[in-house]
């Protein structure tokens, strides 16, 4: 279940992270989080709440991923920060998770692409 590292890396067009580097967000994340709540019962010992056993990772972990390029924001449909009147066709690229898996869309010259790793057919308009 990697689709998360599929979905970033199909949003970015170009193998940018791997399993460890994913990993290793999720294990520093999981280390703030530890920290924060340090005197409330936190245990160094918890499963991670940022990547699972099978592979499958947060949102928190993809999107500070993709906070390593400037000019890429996560920001939720519906969220205070998004503007009601915001021209999503203006936009480069989206991520989705549905029914636990992650997928990216992708707009590449002006065309749409469903960036599905478990897509059968090649991408297409």
């Amino acid at each position: 279940m990697l689709c998360g590292l599929h979905c970033i890396n199909a949003l970015l067009q170009g193998p940018i992270f791997d399993e460890v580097s994913l990993s290793q967000i999720a294990i520093d994340l999981d280390q703030e989080e530890r920290v924060l709540l340090a005197g409330e019962s936190a245990s160094f010992f918890q499963e991670s709440s940022n990547v699972a056993n099978d592979g499958n990772y947060s949102i928190q972990v993809l999107s500070k991923a993709l906070q390593q390029f400037g000019n890429v924001q996560t920001i939720p449909i519906g969220s205070s920060t998004m503007s009601q009147s915001a021209d999503m066709t203006q936009e480069q690229g989206f991520i989705a998770h549905k029914g636990n898996h992650w997928i990216a869309i992708r707009k590449v010259a002006n065309v749409w692409y469903n960036l599905n790793s478990t897509n059968i057919v090649p991408p297409g308009p």
